[in-house]
């Protein structure tokens, strides 16, 4: 079964690396969801079940905190960057970025829906369970490009133009985001998500 362990996470004072490892988190709970998808037996087991609920867990409460940092804090800073080299690009890039969250959702909706159904009945009507495989596909689809995008050009450009002082202020922005956490305790709640999946 997948392996849902990260490496460690950057802080918030390195917020574009800290939403670039969130994109690695993405990557594993959608392959997560898509192993349920396809190889999870008819009647759920526990190892099943508890890595259907962390992935679920993942897209209903930390995936939109990072779509926040994105679209609140990182994007309106590239913009305040528009006539620097390089940064128009990245504008136009964000246009079809901000589209595709918009796509996104309401993918991750439908999943959600299906998955806490199935945690509820233990299993899911063969309609229902190809329809939570298909969501599956067309969600990892959507991200392989989207991550691309973000990860080898906007985070790139961002790095760049973006100074220090405006780094630290999106880095406070995202720990206010998540209630103050400090990069320890957000290990902690990584370990206590692999302790609860076991070997998933």
């Amino acid at each position: 079964m997948l392996q849902l362990n990260t490496n460690p996470l950057a802080d918030f004072d390195r917020p574009i690396d800290m939403m670039q490892d969130c994109h690695r988190r993405v990557e594993r709970f959608l392959a997560a969801l898509a192993q349920a998808g396809d190889e999870a037996p008819p009647e759920l087991t526990d190892e099943w079940r508890q890595l259907l609920r962390t992935a679920l867990d993942y897209f209903d409460g930390a995936a939109p905190l990072h779509t926040r940092d994105e679209e609140e804090s990182l994007f309106p800073r590239l913009r305040a960057h528009a006539d620097e080299q390089g940064v128009a690009d990245a504008l136009a890039v964000i246009k079809r970025l901000e589209h595709e969250h918009d796509t996104a959702q309401p993918l991750h909706d439908e999943q959600e829906r299906l998955g806490r159904a199935w945690l509820a009945a233990g299993g899911l009507s063969a309609a229902d369970r190809a329809r939570f495989v298909a969501l599956s596909m067309q969600l990892q689809v959507l991200y392989a490009q989207h991550i691309r995008l973000e990860d080898e050009h906007v985070f790139v450009v961002a790095r760049r133009v973006i100074g220090v002082d405006d780094q630290r202020v999106i880095g406070e922005e995202m720990r206010a985001r998540r209630g103050g956490s400090s990069c320890s305790e957000r290990k902690a709640a990584v370990r206590s998500e692999e302790r609860a999946s076991g070997n998933a």
